[in-house]
């Protein structure tokens, strides 16, 4: 059975905590295991004094007969300036900045794990602080994710500072969770960049924003002729690709060659795809459907299967539509290929 995580940001209102919680145990009756509070200094100094010190959770719990070993851990995660000190506020442009990146790197650690599910409320807070963990989501969330802003009527107990949550005899009070959809990306950004769990907000910011000759600029690929093997350098991360053998000979003919080549009844080819990688075998077939059969598995269940897909984009075989003649080449730029 997978966690339930109530994750919240915070300012100077601890009651989205309790109001949050209140909603999530008594009208939708789940069960929350622990819960993450996002916040400063002095929001850490005000759950402390009121959530903490007043032992609101259990009085939320014991009131509604709740099981008390259900009671979750109540976890203060408090943002920290450049220094390591503890942030007092998220004012400045630097507050900002540190604020986001530890909220976005926090939700992304959480969903790296796959036991457990998020329900993020951005009730508290600086907007800023909303929108870093609405951002996060969007980057990192999960199906089973949910994002959520808090309601409560009427208005004059909505500002009321010493409203928790509606006791079981309150009539009058009814609190509300709006939920807020947001779009998955982490599947697509999966897809195009391969593993993003490592990868830090700035990162991501970097490469989303980026587009395809900026990524080509970070990726040298080398073909290792030996070991029938394609290496690429994608900034600070590596790839390893092995071929079959005559697929390899179709990838080093079009690696080592900067135009789009005929491949059909090419010579230079038959020599590499029969002889030197066909051990021999004249009677291997070598002709025009048999060629685009293995391009297409090279493209398809070689670098497809391996690689990110903006690699693929750069290093699978392209037919150059612009000559009346079919002609192949791969489009990760010469000058970032080498051959050993």
């Amino acid at each position: 059975m997978k966690k339930n995580i109530l994750v919240t940001v915070a300012g100077t209102t601890p009651q989205i905590i309790t109001e949050t919680l209140y909603y999530l145990l008594i009208q939708e009756k789940n069960r929350i295991d622990e819960i993450y509070v996002l916040t400063t200094a002095r929001g850490e100094k005000m759950i402390t004094e009121q959530l903490i010190a007043q032992n609101l959770i259990f009085k939320l719990y014991w009131d509604f007969q709740l099981p008390a070993n259900n009671l979750p851990p109540l976890k203060i995660v408090c943002l920290l300036d450049e220094n390591g000190q503890k942030l007092t506020d998220v004012r400045t442009l630097e507050d900002n900045q540190q604020a986001a990146a530890q909220i976005i790197d926090f939700i992304r650690q959480l969903t790296n794990q796959e036991d457990n599910q998020l329900h993020c409320s951005i009730a508290g807070g600086r907007k800023t602080m909303s929108s870093y963990m609405a951002l996060a989501l969007n980057l990192f969330g999960r199906a089973q994710d949910k994002l959520s802003h808090v309601l409560v009527y009427p208005e004059e107990i909505e500002n009321d500072k010493s409203f928790y949550y509606p006791t079981p005899n309150d009539k009058k009070t009814r609190i509300d969770l709006a939920y807020i959809p947001f779009i998955r990306l982490r599947e697509k950004l999966m897809k195009l960049f391969g593993d993003i769990s490592h990868l830090n907000f700035e990162d991501l910011a970097r490469i989303c924003n980026s587009d395809l000759q900026d990524l080509e600029r970070l990726t040298t690929a080398v073909l290792k002729k030996d070991e029938q093997l394609l290496v690429i350098k994608w900034g600070e991360k590596s790839f390893q690709v092995k071929f079959q053998p005559k697929l390899f000979s179709i990838y080093r003919f079009l690696f080592e060659h900067v135009e789009p080549q005929i491949v059909a009844e090419n010579h230079v080819l038959k020599e590499l795809y029969c002889n030197e990688y066909g051990h021999g075998k004249e009677s291997i077939r070598f002709d025009s459907e048999t060629i685009k059969k293995d391009i297409s598995d090279i493209n398809r269940r070689v670098l497809g299967k391996t690689l990110p897909e903006f690699l693929v984009v750069l290093l699978q075989i392209k037919n150059d539509n612009q000559t009346p003649v079919e002609k192949y080449f791969i489009p990760l730029s010469f000058e970032h290929r080498y051959v050993e």
